[in-house]
């Protein structure tokens, strides 16, 4: 088959799902950008839409190259997050996101940071939160260390605790108001509540949330590398495609990565990018592919993947910094490796384990996060059958 670059590769020929389902032409003045080239750097307004808590749809709208769209898959905040953060800089101006705070041993970035008040607010979604008491409190008290206030707004279905700085979520607006509130009484009523108009409030949100969110979901994560592999047969002979490939799927964040591997059903492509060093996340360490998105049981490449992730794991990082990188989807793939055979020997399962029992010492939330304990007794019963 003959080549072509990637930058000569259109919208319509990578994304024409997202485009069909993402891009108003009306919006962008009656523009058709079907022959656009997918690396174009050129900056279109696309759309997307998601229900809110009350049920109601609502549209946002990102103005963004073709290039950058993947670099939005995540962000560090969710929208709940950047709707309270909009909310409180309407309010108190000097506002801003993700501000790190840190003691000796421990460091914490808070998700909402009044600067002119030193007052910190955390926004605890159900997802995230629902088992997490005991390191949110040793969140709060790195907080509490550096003499910084706080609230914790607590998503509707989580407890307080009964503590009065914890708030728990109901409706957006009178959520701001019970929060405000609360730090009116610690900067001893600076601010009069009264002439704050909550109208306004929403709709400085509303019009501003459209600037921070991204655009693609995952319903399209991963759609212009499907498409190219879909167009490109032989990627695995052709080292000109391939290296095209992989400069596409460098255009995602470090975070994102893993979710291109969706509905790929190439197994030799996906061992390969098991091995390439170009898709080392940004510090070096291998990407958390899923497992989820394999057919475990007819990937004839699967234990030569699991081998090699268990090996890259041990042999690229210290005691500590292996612990840090080690998650729970490793966790996962190692379970699996004995139970497919790729990790048989009992010295390198005691290997393994010598860094699963310092996750104790080095992270206790993860220990109990991710049921080590159990994990322990599967290893200890394999290995007794052996």
């Amino acid at each position: 088959m003959s080549y072509k670059k990637i930058d000569e590769y259109t919208v319509k020929e990578l994304l024409p799902s997202f485009l069909e389902r993402r891009y108003d032409e009306c919006i962008n003045g009656n523009v058709s950008i079907e022959n656009e080239s997918i690396m174009s750097e050129t900056k279109y307004v696309w759309c997307n839409s998601y229900y809110k808590n009350d049920g109601t749809l609502k549209k946002v709208y990102l103005k963004q190259s073709i290039k950058d769209l993947f670099k939005n898959i995540e962000t560090p905040y969710s929208f709940a997050e950047l709707e309270y953060f909009l909310a409180f800089e309407y309010v108190f101006n000097d506002v801003i996101m993700q501000k790190e705070f840190a003691t000796s041993n421990k460091k914490h970035k808070t998700d909402i940071y009044l600067t002119n008040l030193n007052f910190a607010i955390e926004y605890d979604g159900k997802y995230w939160h629902k088992n997490t008491k005991i390191q949110d409190e040793e969140n709060d008290k790195i907080l509490e260390d550096n003499n910084v206030d706080f609230v914790r707004i607590r998503e509707y279905g989580l407890t307080t605790y009964g503590k009065k700085n914890y708030i728990s979520e109901t409706d957006f607006i009178e959520t701001i108001k019970e929060c405000i509130t609360y730090i009116n009484k610690c900067i001893e009523n600076k601010i009069d509540i009264k002439k704050i108009n909550f109208d306004e409030l929403q709709e400085y949100v509303d019009n501003n949330s459209v600037y921070y969110t991204g655009i693609v979901d995952n319903q399209f994560s991963n759609e212009p590398i499907k498409n190219y592999i879909k167009l490109n047969p032989d990627i695995l002979e052709d080292q000109n495609k391939y290296q095209d490939l992989i400069c596409l799927i460098r255009l995602y964040s470090d975070d994102s990565k893993e979710s291109f591997f969706k509905g790929i059903n190439n197994d030799d492509l996906v061992l390969k990018f098991y091995k390439d060093e170009q898709l080392r996340n940004s510090d070096g360490a291998m990407i958390n592919w899923s497992m989820d998105f394999f057919d475990l049981n007819n990937n004839k490449n699967l234990q030569e993947m699991l081998d090699y992730i268990i090996s890259y794991d041990i042999s690229n990082f210290d005691n500590k910094s292996f612990v840090e990188r080690f998650t729970e989807s490793s966790l996962e793939k190692f379970l699996l490796s004995l139970e497919q055979g790729s990790i048989c020997d009992e010295e390198r399962i005691d290997i393994i384990m010598d860094y699963i029992n310092s996750f104790k010492r080095i992270s206790p939330n993860y220990y109990r996060m991710w049921r080590i304990d159990e994990i322990k007794e599967k290893i200890a019963r394999f290995k007794s059958q052996q």
